[in-house]
């Protein structure tokens, strides 16, 4: 069998099934595919095959099958390639990228989901896989004709690799949700100055809120379009596959830049001091970042990295740190009242009470793991069509969500 073609056989239908459908590409982005070798075809409402898709040199194969798999009809894409395809480059981002879990020839590719419509998807995966023909990509989804779908800029390898790409119906579902909507404003207004500083770093204790902080102060910025695009990173993101300190400056280094070639870019990263703390280097590729006039958030894990960034001066002067206090039981009931109103299944007061009781026996973050588990047991009640979350779909939901987020922001 081809290794170009290996997955030819599956997910094909059965006897008597409707073969699956061409995707809704447009045609001229058709045509560019046929010219290429490359076919694509649509197993299902939420999946897209391409099958013989180009790739840079560095594989260990010039092609490769690539799924697109769509998270809701109108959320991001999670991608899969070939389970045998390896890279042999020394792009660190990409060498991560391609260790995500195997399963029956394909392999998830770790990247966050892909937003946008699925040939927006497929563009960006060719751009990480240095794909011959991204660029004709690029050109036919970029003067497609109205009604068809439109290219975003290319993003980068770095950016596309590690960061997440904020919807403005999260940043402002966020911002609906805060109950400290003052520092979110203080913090927008941070990233709209000109001289120094003009970046801020959140700190506090562990589920004080502060990623969800972040998103708030989007949501101000992309509503007064002062930010068009956002990108949410982990800083661990940044740094997995690293061993020396010179090689995570390399992966900072190609996240600020490709963050700076985003007009209207705002970066929002996530545990900043894994990256920075443990290089002056890293520290000054910062600063020289957002002097160049990079949007820029950040969150740091602990004290200790704070009196870091204080003894760095050069960086300590563009930066505000500001402190976000531990929520008190009132700020989360209040929150989560207010996700309970805007969510589409009714629920019980006993229910927002009895997150309340088992965010205090547990010690768990908050608020964060009290609005994950309300949001969990909302989800999975719309999903099975049920009218109303109670005590018992919060106890179903428990063990899930805070296996994940205890501890977390």
């Amino acid at each position: 069998m081809n290794s170009n073609t290996q997955h030819d056989d599956q997910n094909r239908p059965g006897p008597g099934a409707t073969p699956p459908a061409e995707p809704e590409l447009g045609e001229p982005l058709v045509a560019l595919l046929t010219e290429y070798g490359v076919r694509a075809e649509t197993l299902d409402a939420y999946t897209t095959r391409f099958q013989a898709v180009p790739v840079s040199e560095q594989f260990n194969k010039p092609r490769t099958n690539l799924l697109l798999r769509r998270l809701t009809l109108t959320g991001g894409s999670t991608i899969y390639l070939d389970s045998d395809l390896s890279y042999h480059g020394l792009d660190q981002s990409i060498a991560a990228a391609l260790t995500g879990p195997a399963r029956d020839n394909w392999r998830r590719l770790q990247v966050p989901p892909v937003p946008g419509s699925v040939g927006e998807a497929f563009s960006r995966v060719l751009d990480l896989l240095g794909s011959p023909f991204a660029g004709r990509v690029h050109a036919v989804l970029g003067s497609a004709t109205p009604g068809q779908p439109t290219q975003a800029p290319e993003i980068g390898h770095m950016l596309a690799a590690t960061a997440e790409f904020v919807m403005p119906e999260a940043a402002a579902a966020a911002y609906e949700s805060c109950f400290r909507k003052e520092l979110a404003d203080q913090l927008a207004v941070i990233t709209t100055h000109t001289a120094s500083p003009h970046g801020a770093v959140l700190w506090g204790p562990s589920g004080c809120g502060r990623d969800h902080l972040m998103l708030a102060a989007a949501h101000l910025l992309l509503e007064a379009g002062l930010a068009t695009r956002v990108f949410r990173v982990s800083a661990a993101a940044v740094a997995a596959g690293c061993l020396f300190p010179s090689e995570i400056d390399g992966s900072l280094l190609r996240l600020l830049n490709d963050a700076l070639a985003q007009e209207g870019c705002l970066l929002l990263i996530q545990d900043l001091d894994l990256c920075v703390t443990g290089s002056p280097v890293s520290a000054s590729l910062l600063g020289n970042a957002l002097d160049r006039g990079l949007r820029f958030l950040a969150t740091f894990r602990s004290e200790v990295a704070l009196e870091w960034l204080r003894g760095e001066e050069g960086l300590a002067r563009r930066l505000v740190t500001v402190q976000v206090p531990a929520a008190d039981s009132v700020d989360v009931a209040q929150a989560l009242q207010r996700l309970a109103d805007d969510g589409a299944v009714d629920v019980s007061p006993a229910a927002v009470q009895t997150i309340l009781r088992l965010a205090h026996k547990q010690g768990a973050a908050e608020p964060a793991a009290a609005l994950s588990l309300l949001g969990a047991a909302l989800a999975e009640a719309a999903w099975q069509g049920s009218d109303q979350v109670g005590p018992d779909d919060i106890f179903a939901a428990q063990q899930n969500v805070w296996s994940e987020t205890t501890g977390k922001e």
